[in-house]
C-alpha cells in the first residue's frame, strides 16, 4: 500500500494530479502522520525494489514515496484507546473481559484540573465495583489524571451544580484558573477599578453604582432582575443584559398568575403588587414557564403592537399563528405605565421571530415594573439590540436582550 507524502498546503493540487495521472488510490483514505505530514494512498510504487522507499515527480516538485506508511513514526494514541486497551488487558488477565463491556467505557468527559467526570452511564456494570481501585489506577494512569468521578444529574439549586459521585480519589473539589482571571486584571492595570463580592449576587451585589449590569444566568436570568435594577445608577440608568433561553414553536400557556418571590422583595415598597398605572405585578421565581409571556399586561400589549402593525401594513399576520414566518425590523419603549407602548424603527433591531418579540415585551415589563416599584419616580425601558448566542435545539434559542433604563424625570 504505497503512499506518497505532502504537507498540508500540497494535498489538494498532488491529490488532483494524482487523480489525472490514475495513479489515485480512491478507495483509501489520507493519513496525517505524527510529524504532522500526510499521506496520499496511490495506486503503485514508481521504480521501487524491495523495502526501499522511492520519490515522485508532480509538476516540477519531487515527493516523497513510502511503500507501508507503519514504517513510519506512528501517530500518537488518543486517551480513549489508551484507556480501553489498559482496561481490556487488565480484565483478560483475570478472566474478567467481556466484549460488551467496551460499552460502557466512555468515548468522552469533561476535565477539570487532575479530576475527571464521566456521564452517568460510564461504568455502570456491577463488574466495575467489584474490581477495585486497581483499575481506576490504570484509567488514571491512561488519562494523566489523579481522580475519577461521574455525573449523576444536576441539583435544582439555581447554579445547575453537577451531583457527582467520586469513583476513585479524594474529594470532588478543584482549582481552575480560567483565563489567568483576577491575573488579568493586574496585567491590564485595573485591579484597583475591580471588586470581587463573593457570594450569591441577590444577597451582596452594591446597589446604585452600575452603568451596565450581565445577566448571565441561564436558562432565565429572571431571578436576578430586581438585584440588577438595584445595582444601576438611580439618577441616570443604564443598560441590562439579559441571558435567556427562549422557546419558539409550541404551545404557550397563557394567563398564569406573575409572583414575587419573599425573599426578592424584603427591600422594595410595601405597594410592589401596584405599578403606577394600578397593574397587579408579580413574578414566580420558582415557575419553569420564564420564557413565554406569562400575564395579561404583556398578552394584551402584544395584540394591541400586532394589531398596530396590521393596521399600517407594516407586517401582516394572525396573531394566533405562531407557526408563521416573522421577520420585523424595529424595537420599542415602554414607559412607566406598560400599556404605554411604541415602536421605535430607528433602532432597527432585527427580530426574526414572534416568540424572540413578545418574550421582548414581557422582559420589559418585568424590568419596567420594577425599576417604578424601586423608585418614586416611572422609569422608560427600551431594547435596543439582541444577540441570538446560540441554539440549544430546534426549539430553544439563547438570547441576550440588551434593554436601557432611563428615569422619567
Amino acid at each position: 500500500m504505497p503512499f506518497v507524502i505532502v504537507d498540508k498546503s500540497s494535498i489538494a493540487g498532488v491529490r488532483q494530479n494524482l487523480k489525472e495521472l490514475k495513479l489515485l488510490r480512491e478507495t483509501d483514505k489520507i493519513r496525517k502522520l505524527a510529524n504532522g505530514t500526510f499521506a496520499i494512498p496511490i495506486l503503485s510504487l514508481p521504480e521501487q525494489t524491495g523495502n526501499s522507499n522511492s520519490s515522485l515527480s508532480l509538476t516540477g516538485i519531487t515527493y516523497d514515496v513510502v511503500k507501508n506508511i507503519e514504517i513510519l513514526p506512528s501517530q500518537s494514541k488518543k486517551p480513549y484507546d489508551v484507556m480501553v486497551k489498559s482496561v481490556e488487558v487488565y480484565l483478560k488477565e483475570r478472566n474478567m473481559w467481556r466484549e460488551e463491556l467496551v460499552k460502557e467505557i466512555p468515548l468522552s468527559w469533561v476535565k477539570y484540573g487532575d479530576l475527571i467526570l464521566f456521564g452517568r452511564s460510564a461504568f455502570a456494570d456491577p463488574i466495575w465495583k467489584v474490581i477495585g481501585d486497581s483499575l481506576w489506577q490504570k484509567v488514571c494512569k491512561a488519562l494523566k489524571v489523579k481522580r475519577l468521578g461521574r455525573m449523576s444529574g444536576i441539583k435544582p439549586d439555581g447554579f445547575r451544580s453537577p451531583i457527582v459521585e467520586i469513583i476513585y480519589g479524594n474529594g470532588s473539589w478543584v482549582d481552575v484558573v480560567d483565563g489567568h482571571v483576577r491575573k488579568n486584571l493586574s496585567n491590564n492595570g485595573v485591579s484597583s477599578r475591580c471588586s470581587i463580592h463573593f457570594g450569591d449576587n441577590r444577597m451582596v451585589c452594591p446597589q446604585n453604582v452600575a452603568d451596565r449590569v450581565y445577566l448571565g444566568l441561564i436558562p432565565t436570568c429572571q431571578p436576578g432582575v430586581v438585584t440588577a435594577c438595584k445595582a444601576l445608577k438611580s439618577i441616570r440608568g443604564g443598560v441590562l443584559h439579559l441571558h435567556e433561553n427562549v422557546t419558539s414553536g409550541r404551545k404557550v400557556l397563557k394567563n398564569s398568575p406573575l409572583k414575587v418571590s419573599q425573599e426578592d422583595t424584603s427591600e422594595l415598597p410595601s405597594n410592589v403588587a401596584a405599578t403606577p398605572s394600578g397593574i397587579d405585578f408579580e413574578i414566580d421565581l420558582k415557575s419553569e414557564l420564564y420564557n413565554e409571556p406569562q400575564c395579561q399586561v404583556c398578552e394584551n400589549i402584544e395584540k394591541k403592537f400586532f394589531i398596530s402593525l396590521d393596521e399600517n401594513s407594516k407586517c401582516k399576520f394572525d396573531c394566533s399563528d405562531r407557526s408563521e414566518k416573522f421577520d420585523y425590523n424595529c424595537s420599542f419603549i415602554m414607559k412607566g405605565n406598560e400599556e404605554n407602548i411604541f415602536a421605535c424603527p430607528s433602532f432597527e433591531v432585527m427580530w426574526k421571530k414572534k416568540e424572540w418579540f413578545c418574550h421582548a415585551i414581557h422582559m420589559s415589563h418585568v424590568v419596567c415594573s420594577t425599576l417604578s416599584c424601586l423608585h418614586s419616580n416611572p422609569w422608560m425601558v427600551s431594547v435596543v439590540n439582541l444577540h441570538h448566542v446560540k441554539s440549544y435545539a430546534p426549539h430553544i434559542d439563547h438570547l441576550v436582550y440588551d434593554i436601557k433604563c432611563s428615569p422619567m424625570m
